[in-house]
């Protein structure tokens, strides 16, 4: 990417440590004077199972909603009831400009390519079709899987 961040970076959110640790990573890139900007954050999680993309768009901000009646997913690493980095990922999608989004297993499930991905690895490409029409055609967006298949 010549050195350059991606405009959008869309990761699986389970517990969040994940996307808490790629934001610290390019705020000290920022710091470094490396990059000129934060990229956008996507936050993905399962419809259902989705504290962060509930309570992003409710902006629930004075306690970390936990949900009653939990659904079940296949993608058990982004399904919860809660998130210990509830307010830390609430804040790194506010600054950056992000976006809380949820997937349904029946949207993994349409996921022709990639099924050599974990299932919830499989949950960005999902994500990326709702985010298709917000992104600009001159911005680049990077997909962010959390593993294989095991053999």
């Amino acid at each position: 990417m010549n050195n350059k961040l991606p405009d959008w970076i869309v990761i699986p959110c389970g517990s969040g440590g994940n996307i808490v640790s790629q934001y610290q990573a390019c705020l000290d890139l920022l710091d470094l004077g490396v990059i000129s900007k934060l990229p956008k954050f996507v936050s993905v999680q399962i419809e259902g199972a989705d504290p962060i993309t509930v309570g992003y768009n409710t902006q629930q901000m004075d306690k970390v909603l936990i949900l009653d009646n939990m659904a079940e997913s296949k993608a058990e690493g982004i399904a919860s009831d809660t998130c210990f980095n509830y307010f830390k990922i609430i804040n790194i999608l506010r600054k950056t400009n992000g976006l809380a989004l949820s997937v349904s297993d029946s949207e993994i499930d349409a996921i022709k390519s990639y099924k050599h991905l974990e299932y919830t690895s499989l949950s960005v490409f999902a994500a990326l079709n709702k985010l298709k029409s917000m992104v600009s055609k001159n911005e680049t967006v990077v997909l962010i899987g959390t593993a294989g298949k095991e053999k």
